[in-house]
């Protein structure tokens, strides 16, 4: 509908956290042109925040999301929210899917301030394109916890240490039904 605000909510993070933006194909056919959200500490990286503001990406913080998720800004009215964060970005990298949801209902609660529905998306594949080597236990993923800031070492294909250039692995980005939540100016705990 094009009078709403949605969160297109996506899973898993990863190393860079837009393996979700295969789905913006999908919504741009519907009229939609969805906004990419990024950490707020990236718009004090000088390069960076200048590519950001390019490409029209907002930070996550809550007035920015507050303002984005406004019906009457369609067709920029959808904002591509890669849920896990910093501490999703420690896993995976051997293969497996994980993704860190107990921690992270923030997005429900600013869809229920705002009125925006959700929309969940996947994408297969994502944490198998480059491979790191710390594990969410580990000392770096504490100390990014910490920063609010990701200190992740990470090889690109053939092992190459901060390669750009991911593995050749399959990517399937999935989207799913609308959940509409109850509107509420003061979401309970419960």
């Amino acid at each position: 509908s094009k009078d709403k605000a949605y969160i297109l909510a996506a899973w898993p993070h990863g190393l860079l956290g837009g393996g979700g933006h295969v789905c913006f194909i999908d919504l741009h056919l519907q009229g939609f042109h969805p906004i990419c959200t990024g950490a707020s500490i990236l718009q004090y990286i000088p390069f960076l925040r200048r590519f950001m503001n390019l490409c029209g990406f907002a930070d996550v913080s809550k007035a920015s999301l507050t303002r984005l998720l406004q019906p009457a800004s369609y067709p920029y009215s959808v904002a591509h929210l890669v849920v896990g964060g910093i501490a999703e970005m420690f896993y995976g990298s051997q293969g497996e899917e994980q993704i860190v949801l107990a921690k992270r209902k923030g997005f429900v609660k600013l869809a229920m301030q705002t009125g925006a529905a959700i929309v969940p998306a996947y994408t297969f594949g994502t944490n198998q394109m480059f491979y790191r080597p710390c594990g969410p236990d580990s000392l770096l993923a504490r100390l990014s916890s910490v920063l609010q800031v990701s200190i992740t070492p990470w090889c690109g294909r053939w092992y190459v240490p901060f390669s750009p250039v991911p593995f050749k692995v399959p990517v399937l980005s999935v989207l799913g039904e609308v959940f509409e939540v109850p509107h509420s100016d003061e979401p309970t705990h419960a």
